[in-house]
């Protein structure tokens, strides 16, 4: 049976965001259980689900995901996949769900893409434009279309008779007809959550609600009566409003208590309570069948049918959460929104809804095109008014113009939103993220903006503590205990947990293993050593400050030696030497210790500098070994996708970029450990002083690296893409040197390659200022400290603080400074680092490589090709080779002719394995080629290629190629067969004589007959040539045929020429044309049949032909 795979993204959201709350797949789960039922078999690739804990970074600096990574996505695609199906409600995650669309199409190029949900219903002429991968949308509901899209795609029909979809008609991007809304919602199955990593959302607190337990979303109703401007979802769902009976809905709740031991139900409607009645029943037969569990609604609801009778009755049923959607609390911008909600009716709800006992969120948004200040100021006073009556959350969101809103076509029809695309996307976050800011108020810009939303909700949490203090308390005790019991404190647990993800987790599993398994494993003793040794370099460090001290008091001690651990010390010391404690004496001793503690700290660092240079020296020469390998490993399609010059890149810059990294890494924890020793001493002079200090660091500290990480990466990732096209320049230009300078091209890309070296400018600059910034922020903070505390010694002496711990005190803040800076710099250093090491990590474990072993080769008889067609994944189009049936035959000479492009290079790789087919197989003696050795395998095969490739060493070598078991005589041999021998013995050097860079010292005829001669050495089973005589003169061709035809009578040959006389004794002549065989036959079969090969043969067109025996 063919599987219909519903793949739920990875959630996005700003890397800066102070929550981003994630929900069980609903939809897809209702979609599964759809196909389910009528008779197909659904596969659910819940992404976050699956992999709820790791963050990772999209391809743009600024976004994150939560879920699964794409490599992984596609790796859990079932084979029997017939159609993919992409849940696209947010326009926010579309940046990365566009990626993944583009990495399914190359990995799955035969399987058609479908998109549906929200974005996509509002977006669908965007996607079809930008997507090539995707061959339809789906508009609005999606239960019954993907049901007849999944008959489509095993053969059912054509794709434009299916109502509600947008595809492709003649290039150009067309809807059907417009599909019907589902009358009949408990018709529907219920969720398909067997499907669904459900476990993984039960209980973690990650929904927009409250963490009641093990929460289970639903649905009690479908769309929307109303046609508020700023929402998108008429677009989906239209504004017909559909209620489930409520008793269904009741038993879908028990359901879930039973089978998956809920405590709490999420309803995660558009409108949940608009009927009164209803919800009165509802409450009614819950308590009726005396159900036990809890209740909210995270999603809004609306006031009207929230009165004293009804929130009493709400509670008793186990509502424990809701949340009003009032937008605004200006009159007039809710006219203006269409939003119909009557400010005091709410007011009267709430109010009614906290006596109950109910927890209350309130949404507020600021920001909207025609908004003026007064307007906010009143959303502003709405929101202390929220506060007064005891609401526990009030977000205020920024206004964000999602597709298929009334507000976002206002504001594309006035070139506000000049163009929808990913920055676009990208900028419908801010309303997550304190960083960001919506752009898009006609009267408010966007700082003034992002001030009103921190001013405001600062205004409604400062008054609602001040107006029920013991709500401080308790909402330490839940946060303390991750408990929480308003949405508030729900979102400071998500804070706390998506920091624990974004930095700890992620530190921990990606950078921290990444070291660990690069640095430490193989190094364990060296770490080990320079982790002491910075430990007791600090130590000394803040021993030798410490000294400040007892010298300041001894010098300013008034007739007598001052008491002290260190004086004591120094006054033995002296006693020892026979010379009296005296003041200037014991003054004199301590100045000798501080400086020797010095000198030794001084001999700590350079050796812990040497141990940490000698790790990155090492590694960074070993990580060069160990990409090179990779890249020699990988798959051949992957290599040449890639390009050289990327290659080379990709080889050199992560290795060097790792070395750099380690140096850093070891001068960050150099920094820490000398701040904290540093800390620990000022702790001892000032615990006071030290908790400012530390306060006012902190803050500074933190501010920088909020302000200036994610933009290092940022400028790190355009760096690293500069390289790489600097290097491509640099590649194109020495490979083609003959054509750039027989086409004058010098100056050309001499340009080209100063663009992009003076591109780099502006990314280099800002990373030094990064980098050095920490400097003015730290002196600056100093400055303040030093006066600060100047002020204390001078005016308040109850204090403590003498003249001598002030100096040392300063002193120690000189250090730490320095230390802190460092801190900031590798910081910095290690974010821009980071694009790079990642590509380390990505070419280690995700670059595709060859498989190893398999079963072994003996000898070859029969090569067959049975049904082969192949596609490159750069180009899932286009078939380059379609249905290829022969049967190569030893003793036997096939020969394949096309034209230009017809797909012969691509079969002559298909053949060597370095390509696999997309369908049917290579069987070598009737096993599949896939589960042979393939280095046994092509160790029987001689190949001449077209473009002939020569090593910089001697002709012997070039001939030999390191096979040690081929004697002189056998090289020899080979190099007579090749008509060779001749030539290299007239040389000085023989067989010794080096060829130069590319054989830069041979001809090319010689060189194709070194090669030629490399391919007959091992006496091969099977020989190919592509062109292998083209450069050879028709006297040395004929001789070098008649040696190689010696060969032919016991292996199976390949031979591609452009001159069809080479292949007119071939036993049978395949004849290619666009990917398909044309004709099969000898040549004189061919010639009489007047087909493609005569036709080629008579006009003398360009061709190549291979040709076995």
């Amino acid at each position: 049976m063919s599987v219909v795979t519903i793949i739920r993204p990875p959630t996005v959201f700003s890397r800066r965001a102070y929550s981003a709350p994630i929900v069980p797949p609903l939809g897809s789960a209702y979609l599964a259980a759809a196909l389910r039922e009528a008779g197909m078999e659904p596969q659910v690739i819940d992404a976050v689900g699956e992999d709820i804990e790791h963050i990772g970074v999209t391809s743009r600096p600024n976004l994150a995901y939560q879920g699964l990574a794409i490599d992984r996505i596609i790796d859990r695609i079932s084979p029997q996949t017939r159609l993919i199906a992409i849940s696209a409600m947010f326009s926010q995650e579309w940046p990365h769900i566009e990626e993944l669309i583009q990495r399914l199409g190359s990995a799955r190029p035969n399987v058609p893409i479908a998109v549906g949900g929200e974005h996509a219903t509002a977006a669908w002429e965007y996607i079809l434009e930008t997507s090539p991968a995707v061959a339809c949308v789906g508009i609005g509901e999606g239960e019954e279309l993907l049901c007849d899209l999944a008959r489509w795609a095993d053969g059912g029909g054509e794709l434009g008779a299916i109502p509600g979809i947008a595809y492709r008609q003649a290039g150009n991007a067309v809807m059907t007809s417009p599909r019907n809304r589902i009358r009949d919602v408990d018709g529907l199955p219920w969720p398909a959550w067997d499907l669904v990593p459900i476990e993984s959302y039960l209980g973690g607190g990650y929904g927009h609600g409250v963490d009641l337990g093990r929460s289970m979303p639903i649905l009690a109703t479908r769309g929307c009566p109303f046609q508020c401007t700023f929402c998108s979802n008429p677009a989906m769902w239209t504004t017909r409003y559909v209620m489930r009976d409520m008793a269904k809905v009741i038993d879908e709740i028990e359901a879930y208590l039973r089978d998956y031991q809920a405590t709490n139900i999420d309803f995660y409607d558009l409108t949940a309570i608009i009927r009164k009645d209803w919800v009165l029943k509802f409450c009614d037969e819950i308590l009726r069948r005396k159900l036990v569990f809890t209740w909210q609604l995270p999603s809004g609801t609306r006031s009207e049918a929230l009165d004293g009778e009804v929130l009493p009755k709400l509670y008793e049923a186990g509502c424990r959460n809701l949340t009003y959607a009032p937008e605004s609390g200006s009159e007039r911008t809710l006219k203006a929104i269409k939003k119909e909600v009557r400010l005091p009716k709410m007011v009267e709800s709430i109010a009614s809804a906290k006596r109950a006992g109910i927890s209350l969120k309130c949404n507020l948004i600021i920001g909207f095109p025609t908004e003026r200040r007064s307007d906010m100021w009143q959303t502003l006073r709405f929101a202390m008014k929220m506060a007064w009556l005891g609401v526990d959350d009030v977000p205020l969101y920024l206004f964000s113009p999602y597709p298929g809103s009334e507000l976002y076509q206002y504001l594309r029809s006035t070139g506000k939103i000049p163009t929808m695309d990913n920055d676009y996307f990208e900028s419908l976050v801010c309303f997550m993220d304190l960083s960001r800011s919506s752009r898009y108020c006609e009267r408010v810009g966007p700082f003034e903006l992002n001030v009103y939303r921190v001013a405001g909700m600062a205004a409604f949490y400062g008054l609602s503590y001040l107006r029920h203090p013991s709500r401080i308390l308790r909402t330490l005790r839940n946060l303390w205990h991750r408990e929480a019991t308003t949405v508030f404190e729900q979102r400071l647990i998500d804070i706390s947990r998506r920091a624990s993800f974004a930095i700890v987790r992620r530190f921990r599993r990606q950078t921290l293993a990444f070291y660990w398994r690069t640095v430490v494993t193989p190094y364990p003793k060296e770490v080990g050593a320079i982790m002491l040794l910075m430990f007791v370099g600090a130590v000394l460090d803040a021993a030798t400050v410490g000294m400040t001290v007892p010298v300041l008091d001894v010098l300013t001690a008034a007739g007598r030696v001052p008491q002290g651990p260190a004086v004591t010390i120094a006054g033995d010391l002296l006693r020892l030497m026979g010379i009296a404690p005296t003041i200037e004496a014991v003054a004199f001793a301590l100045i000798v210790i501080a400086s020797a503690l010095f000198l030794l700290r001084s001999v700590f660092f350079v050796v812990d500098q040497q141990y940490t240079a000698k790790i990155a020296v090492t590694l960074r020469c070993a990580t060069k070994a160990v990409l090179f390998e990779r890249f020699l490993r990988a798959q051949y399609e992957e290599v040449l996708s890639r390009g050289r010059g990327r290659i080379l890149n990709e080889i050199n810059a992560p290795a060097e970029t790792l070395g750099g990294a380690i140096m850093n890494l070891g001068s960050l924890f150099m920094g820490v450990f000398s701040s904290l020793v540093m800390i620990a001493l000022l702790l001892y002079l000032s615990w006071w002083g030290t908790i400012v200090l530390g306060g006012v660091a902190l803050a500074g500290m933190q501010g920088w690296r909020w302000y200036a990480d994610a933009r290092a990466a940022g400028e790190g990732k355009t760096l690293y893409r500069l390289r790489n096209d600097q290097n491509k320049t640099q590649v194109d230009a020495i490979d083609g040197l003959k054509i750039v300078k027989t086409y004058d091209l010098e100056h050309r890309m001499t340009e080209r390659y100063a663009g992009w070296l003076r591109q780099e400018l502006r990314p280099e600059l800002r990373l030094v200022f990064f980098q050095y910034g920490p400097v003015i922020v730290n002196e600056l903070l100093a400055a303040v400290i030093v006066v600060g505390l100047s002020a204390c010694l001078l005016l308040v002496p109850r204090l403590g603080l003498r003249l001598s711990i002030l100096a040392a005190f300063l002193l120690a803040i000189r250090k730490i400074a320095p230390s802190l800076a460092t801190v900031n710099k590798a910081s910095v250093n290690l974010s821009r680092f980071r694009p790079v090491l990642e590509t380390i990590a990505e070419l280690q474990t995700q670059l595709p490589q060859e498989r190893l072993g398999g079963r072994p080769v003996g000898r070859v008889d029969e090569v067959r090709l049975r049904e082969v067609s192949f596609t490159y994944a750069s180009r899932p189009d286009r078939e380059v080779l379609h249905d290829i049936e022969a049967v190569l035959r030893r003793g036997t000479v096939t020969a394949v002719v096309g034209s230009t492009g017809s797909g012969k290079s691509t079969l002559a790789n298909l053949l060597l394995g370095l390509l696999s087919p997309r369908a049917g197989s290579v069987l070598i003696n009737g096993v599949a080629l896939q589960e042979l050795d393939l280095a046994g395998w092509r160790a029987r095969i001689g190949c001449v290629p077209q473009d002939v490739f020569v090593f910089n060493a001697t002709i012997g070598d070039n001939i030999a190629l390191g096979d040690a078991s081929l004697s002189s005589a056998q090289i020899e041999q080979a190099a007579r067969v090749a008509q060779l021998h001749d030539f290299v013995v007239s040389l000085p050097e023989g067989y010794e004589t080096l060829v130069g860079d590319r054989g830069l010292r041979l001809s090319g005829g010689q060189c194709q007959r070194l090669s030629i001669a490399r391919a007959v050495a091992r006496r091969p089973q099977v020989l190919m040539f592509d062109e292998a005589t083209s450069a050879l003169d028709t006297v040395t061709e004929r001789a070098v045929q008649e040696a190689i035809n010696a060969l032919h009578e016991d292996a199976i040959s390949v031979v591609i020429a452009h001159r069809l006389s080479t292949v007119k004794q071939a036993d049978q002549i395949l004849v290619l044309k666009d990917g398909r065989i044309a004709e099969l036959g000898t040549h004189e079969t061919l010639m009489r049949q007047q087909g493609v090969y005569a036709g080629l043969y008579l006009h003398d067109e360009p061709v190549a032909v291979a040709a076995e025996r």
